[in-house]
């Protein structure tokens, strides 16, 4: 064989067997890792990124009670897809399991666009299962509702003619006891644009 090849095959055999001799010594290793607490850190990891997360709702919200009522739903708050599909963010989930949703009491303080829910979250199965919780803010916009002409229509209806004084004061009237400056009262009070 040539020189040039017994060198090559003696650097690729010098590095199979320094391959071999590391993968021998973590194998043979008396340290094993607790695999609980791989779970625990991993969740804290978790955690933490949901913590600097604020996400936004999908919909918008009469107010934060009515999105709070949706996210604590008893059909999304044990399922963080349908929970996630209540989002228009994404929320780290990871590979954790969403428990529970509950409201948190940082929701009273809580500014009136956002929302504060506390996930119960779980993390590996079996003897391994690990469990935290995260407050979760959740911004949403307000609904704002905008008025038909029918809407207007009522409106009128109820300020000027169930409200009218002049009408009040003519109901116990007979017709031929209204004068005309009577009417013209009504009337007036009748036909006012608001």
């Amino acid at each position: 064989m040539k020189k040039i090849s017994k060198k090559s095959l003696l650097f690729l055999g010098l590095g199979l067997a320094s391959i071999a001799a590391v993968t021998t010594a973590i194998a043979c290793s008396g340290e094993t890792s607790d695999p609980k607490k791989d779970n625990q850190v991993a969740l804290t990891k978790i955690i933490d990124a949901i913590q600097k997360v604020t996400v936004t709702a999908k919909s918008s919200y009469e107010n934060k009670a009515k999105l709070t009522e949706a996210l604590t739903a008893s059909t999304v708050k044990n399922d963080k897809t349908k929970f996630s599909a209540l989002l228009s963010t994404v929320v780290p989930w990871g590979e954790a399991k969403l428990a529970d949703v509950k409201v948190a009491s940082a929701n009273a303080t809580s500014a009136t666009d956002t929302a504060v829910v506390i996930l119960n979250l779980t993390y590996g199965d079996g003897d391994n299962l690990v469990k935290g919780t995260v407050d979760l803010k959740v911004k949403f916009t307000a609904s704002t509702t905008t008025k038909t002409a029918g809407d207007y229509a009522k409106d009128w209806y109820t300020a000027t003619v169930k409200a009218t004084t002049a009408s009040d004061a003519l109901k116990t009237k007979l017709p031929s006891q209204v004068s005309a400056t009577d009417d013209k009262v009504a009337l007036e009070a009748l036909f006012a644009k608001p």
